[in-house]
């Protein structure tokens, strides 16, 4: 499928059809209305598998979201587990849809993207370390962005994947106004208080270590304090912990999925 998605990119215009005929067609097949995603507001009777690595540290050290998951991606919209307790985070508990605000959005997933962009009142920019992902070509730890700029800065899995986090987050902090938040996620051991780092020389030892060849670390229980480290008051938010039950099954979360809300003060 991803070779079919590649070669139909290189055809003018063909993408927008493409796009299109995926969603009607998945609903078609997945009819149903056991499971919603509140990204999109559909409806299905399942949803499509996930799975990035399988590698054996991620059931080893209890990697949160990380492995198979046979009920994962929305079928219309794309969205994982935990962009959609993001959405439910930022709906419930933040302005973002219904005042004007400036929003920078690494790495951006489709659905997200997508409620953003359409929303008048936000402006609305994405930035990617690689080009033709987003709409600027931006390096997180080298913002080019001025300071105080954004209400939100809003990262999802990227710091991984970052060879110097600690740059990231001061570059996240300075380029948000006082009292702009960082939303953010990471890939998280639940078995491990301390974040793992150990100097990697090879795509090997990072896969076996992290998860991931591309991962430059695996975070633990000590995430906050990192963000911390920067100056950021942080607060976090799980789907166990503000769902029920019933609305953890109905859109398919993830019940210790955690997000990181990193405020930053003030200026006095």
């Amino acid at each position: 499928m991803k070779k079919i998605k590649d070669n139909i990119k290189k055809i003018p215009g063909t993408i927008i059809l493409y796009t299109f005929l995926r969603k009607v067609i998945s609903q078609v097949l997945y009819f149903g209305n056991k499971y919603s995603c509140p990204v999109c507001k559909k409806s299905f009777r399942k949803f499509f598998p996930a799975c990035v690595s399988e590698a054996t540290v991620i059931s080893q050290k209890n990697i949160i979201g990380g492995g198979r998951r046979e009920n994962s991606l929305c079928p219309y919209c794309r969205s994982t587990e935990r962009l959609r307790l993001e959405y439910l985070y930022l709906q419930k508990h933040t302005n973002i849809f219904d005042a004007k605000s400036k929003v920078l959005h690494f790495s951006p997933e489709y659905g997200l993207e997508w409620l953003l962009k359409k929303n008048k009142d936000i402006d609305y920019f994405s930035g990617d370390i690689e080009k033709d992902v987003a709409m600027y070509v931006v390096d997180i730890t080298d913002i080019f962005f001025g300071d105080n700029e954004f209400d939100y800065v809003i990262c999802n899995h990227v710091l991984e994947h970052v060879y110097d986090d600690k740059k990231a987050f001061e570059e996240i902090q300075r380029v948000l106004k006082p009292g702009g938040l960082a939303v953010i996620t990471v890939p998280i051991s639940q078995d491990s208080a301390t974040t793992l780092e150990t100097p990697t020389t090879s795509d090997e030892e990072r896969l076996e270590l992290y998860g991931q060849k591309d991962h430059f670390r695996l975070y633990g229980m000590d995430f906050s304090d990192r963000l911390m480290s920067v100056g950021f008051d942080v607060t976090s938010y799980n789907a166990k912990d503000n769902f029920s039950t019933e609305l953890i099954d109905k859109y398919l979360l993830l019940e210790m999925e955690t997000i990181f809300i990193g405020k930053k003060g003030r200026i006095s």
